[in-house]
């Protein structure tokens, strides 16, 4: 019977796993079981803990300790902790409260895994590198715990492509789906017919973050300080409060309209310039923020435009959701002027052979007649690939278009300039592996939601690679 961890588990998952009697579950972190769910499971899990929905007084409560933190452990998880204080800036700048919460959370896990022998942990999300989430996994690898989850690559409101990792490499789960593979088609159909960037219904907008939320925006610089701090610890530490709400929806206009003062407009089917298209991405957003080894996309495209063929230039859009994904995702207002800056559109303006891009020129045109494209993450490499443009690829297992032969992996500068060298000589990318990587790598939310079993089968891939790992150490 294997000791399991799991994060961000449903009841019936947790049910369904408990049924096969395979597996013992120590320790439940998640937001998605009921209270009376929780009574049902709590005479067989000795530990279920809320996973972001908690306040700062429980957190304190949840979180407390007599472990024996050590100035060496500290240090050794000092990595880990940049990461994690930047995933709780989007939600909270107070240092001191970072910090303190960190090490608590540290001490936490560090005593539960020195307590609990465990064999392997299951995240069902990508690792945002909060307080239960990275913390678990990068102690996992220091005492060479399995660590498993389903990551994101892109997606769509209505698709998502996800892949099973194992301590953060592609699994091959070819099997689980019946039939091999996973039908993309609805995903790219979708990326074919992309939305104008702007608000979809600006008048309820325009009601949620101004008239709604302005009351608490006057009573927050007219009441007490003491009266704030009241409520605000009685609220979950992952929340955008409606005074965050008011200021970050005015902080987002002016954002879009000094960008749109940087950015040119261009007639794609008349210019005869040659270039490599950079699309931005999100900011905040986990995908990059605590996976990516450079997420600086500054620093990324100071990089291309000084390596760039003689006559070439690079365009830069910015991702339209920057700018208008609040109107349903309105908890990225949260610290959003920490983030996304005109002093960094301004310092991209500055960086020569660089052009800013309209937010309303489509992506798909500036793909189309690029000679390359150069991405982090997100659904742009995805594009490339299918109008069979060169790829260059800055991170590393953040999409499944990282596996195929033919797209250009860059990890320095040399190999950029080598990449470059070979764009300008008129490399023609086939990409023909493709089918092959999609069947054994991608599944679609859409086949997760449709069978659930699939879960269960993900689970069996899970054992099977352990048991092979078992195996050959016993060979060796």
């Amino acid at each position: 019977m294997k000791n399991i961890v799991l994060i961000d588990a449903d009841f019936d998952l947790i049910e369904s796993l408990l049924k096969t009697g395979q597996y013992k579950i120590a320790l439940v972190i998640s937001n998605f079981i009921s209270k009376e769910e929780k009574l049902k499971l709590q005479h067989q899990i000795p530990l279920i803990q809320p996973r972001n929905q908690i306040t700062y007084r429980d957190f304190a409560a949840i979180y407390h300790n007599d472990y024996n933190l050590t100035y060496d452990e500290i240090r050794s998880f000092q990595a880990t902790q940049l990461r994690v204080e930047h995933y709780i800036q989007r939600y909270c700048l107070d240092r001191g409260m970072i910090l303190y919460m960190y090490y608590l959370a540290l001490g936490f896990y560090l005593d539960f895994f020195s307590k609990n022998h465990i064999d392997m942990i299951f995240l069902n999300d990508q690792v945002h590198y909060a307080y239960s989430d990275g913390i678990i996994k990068d102690i996992a690898a220091k005492k060479g715990i399995d660590f498993f989850n389903l990551g994101l690559s892109s997606g769509t409101d209505k698709e998502t492509i996800l892949h099973l990792y194992h301590n953060e490499n592609f699994v091959n789960i070819e099997e689980v789906v019946s039939g091999g593979g996973v039908d993309l088609k609805p995903y790219i159909k979708s990326l074919q017919n992309p939305q104008k960037p702007a608000l979809k219904k600006p008048l309820k907008y325009f009601f949620a973050t101004k008239i709604k939320s302005l009351p608490s925006f006057i009573s927050h610089f007219v009441v007490s300080t003491k009266y704030n701090l009241n409520h605000k610890i009685k609220k979950p530490i992952v929340r955008c409060s409606r005074v965050d709400v008011f200021y970050g929806s005015l902080y987002v206009k002016k954002l879009l309209k000094f960008y749109e003062q940087l950015s040119v407009e261009i007639n794609l089917t008349q210019d005869r310039q040659n270039f490599i298209y950079y699309s931005l991405n999100l900011e905040p957003e986990a995908i990059i923020m605590p996976r990516a080894v450079l997420n600086s996309q500054i620093f990324i495209i100071k990089m291309l435009a000084y390596a760039l063929p003689k006559g070439y230039k690079l365009y830069v859009k910015e991702h339209p959701a920057q700018f208008f994904i609040y109107e349903r995702h309105n908890i990225l207002f949260s610290n959003i002027s920490y983030f996304r800056t005109p002093l960094f559109y301004q310092q991209l303006k500055q960086i020569p052979n660089v052009e800013i891009i309209s937010i309303k020129t489509p992506s798909s045109e500036l793909i189309k007649h690029a000679k390359g494209v150069a991405f982090l993450a997100g659904s742009v490499g995805i594009e490339a690939v299918l109008l069979k443009k060169p790829l260059l690829n800055f991170g590393i297992n953040l999409s499944f278009v990282n596996l195929l032969k033919d797209c250009f992996h860059i990890r320095s500068k040399q190999d950029l300039k080598d990449a470059l060298i070979k764009i300008e000589q008129g490399f023609i990318p086939h990409y023909e592996d493709l089918e092959s990587v999609v069947e054994k790598f991608c599944l679609s939310s859409r086949a997760l939601k449709s069978d659930k079993d699939i879960l269960i089968k993900l689970f069996d891939k899970m054992l099977e690679i352990q048991q092979n790992q078992d195996a050959d150490s016993i060979v060796r």
